[in-house]
């Protein structure tokens, strides 16, 4: 039955995340992308709001905007991933993180169609970017044996905790009356995220000789 279903759902998912505190490293990592990729799904989605009501941008600027994101997201991606080869995936994460702290800042402060497709580039260039690496860093921090359910578990939750965003969005919204204080109040996700994420400790990458064995 749809009950027993439930049931069965609620408690694999709570016994996964007994056995994934177990391992702390990946548990810091997922708490700290948590919040901040509820900041990157945020921004994805509110911006357009923004633009609607704040900068009074049809609907033209914003489909064009959007595929200008997307366009520059599959490069930003490869691009990002080289970061990482190159510096370590932690590094290139918080790197990251400082960036959309910038970028919404920059959302703060912009008034023009202009600075909006400016605003859309550089979303393309870290979103891909930052979740593609994110996710391979998990996928080291977690045993190999239990992959499968801790990444069902990583998705799940990511589910979840992205609705915690958006409430703090339109809450701040409400409150001030400011809808550009709610972008800026995003930031807050970010600087959490960052401080979740400096303790955790990156593991060194295996030869790819070993990866494939």
């Amino acid at each position: 039955s749809f009950a027993q279903s439930m049931r069965s759902g609620i408690g694999s998912l709570v016994s996964t995340l007994r056995k994934l505190r177990q391992h702390t490293n990946a548990m810091r990592f997922l708490l700290s992308f948590l919040v901040y990729n509820d900041g990157v799904q945020t921004v994805i989605i509110m911006a357009t709001i923004f633009a609607r009501s704040v900068l009074g941008l049809g609907y033209d600027t914003l489909i064009g905007a959007l595929l200008l994101t997307q366009a520059v997201g599959v490069p930003g991606s490869i691009l990002y991933g080289r970061a990482a080869r190159r510096f370590g995936a932690k590094k290139s994460i918080l790197a990251g993180i400082v960036a959309y702290i910038a970028i919404v800042t920059y959302a703060f402060r912009m008034k023009t169609a202009a600075e909006f497709w400016v605003l859309a580039g550089l979303v393309g260039l870290f979103q891909g970017g930052i979740q593609a690496i994110s996710r391979s860093l998990y996928s080291r921090l977690i045993p190999e044996s239990m992959s499968s359910e801790f990444f069902g578990f990583f998705a799940i939750s990511s589910r979840f905790a992205s609705v915690f965003g958006p409430l703090v969005f339109a809450l701040i919204g409400d409150l001030t009356g400011s809808i550009r204080l709610s972008i800026l109040a995003m930031s807050a996700l970010f600087v959490v995220g960052l401080l979740l994420l400096l303790p955790v400790r990156e593991p060194p990458e295996e030869p790819a000789f070993e990866r494939s064995a």
